[in-house]
C-alpha cells in the first residue's frame, strides 16, 4: 500500500513539475488545452453528425411508410418503372413480352409461336 501511494505521489509531482517548469511549462500547458479543446469539439462534431444521419433516417423512413408511390404514379411512368426492373436482365426475351398498364394496374402478354396468354401482374 505504501509503495503505490509513494509511486502515484512520484507521478502526480512529475506531471505537476513537467506543466509547471519555468522554462517550457506555458506552452505544455497551452498544447494540453488546446489538444484537449479540439477532441472535444471533435467529439461534438461527430455526436451531431450523427444525431443528423439518425434524424433524417427517420424521417425517411416515415415519409416512406405514410406515401405510396404506384398510387401516385401515371401509367406511363410505372410502365417504364416495370420494364426497367423485368428487362433489366438478360435472362428475359424483351421480343415476347407485351406489357400494358391501365388505372395503375398492370398486365403482361407473353406471346410464343403456338399461343399468346395474358396474365395479371401482382
Amino acid at each position: 500500500m505504501r509503495i503505490r501511494t509513494l509511486f502515484l505521489g512520484g507521478m502526480i509531482g512529475g506531471a505537476i513539475a513537467y506543466l509547471y517548469d519555468p522554462v517550457s511549462g506555458r506552452g505544455r500547458r497551452a498544447q494540453l488545452r488546446d489538444r484537449g479543446l479540439a477532441e472535444t469539439r471533435k467529439l461534438r462534431e461527430r455526436a451531431e453528425a450523427k444525431q443528423r444521419h439518425l434524424s433524417n433516417l427517420a424521417r425517411g423512413t416515415m415519409e416512406g411508410m405514410t406515401t405510396s408511390r404506384i398510387e401516385d404514379t401515371d401509367d406511363a411512368t410505372l410502365t417504364q418503372r416495370i420494364q426497367s426492373e423485368v428487362f433489366g436482365s438478360a435472362d428475359v426475351p424483351k421480343d415476347r413480352i407485351a406489357l400494358n398498364v391501365a388505372g395503375g394496374s398492370p398486365s403482361s402478354a407473353a406471346s410464343s409461336t403456338h399461343s399468346r396468354t395474358s396474365t395479371p401482374c401482382s
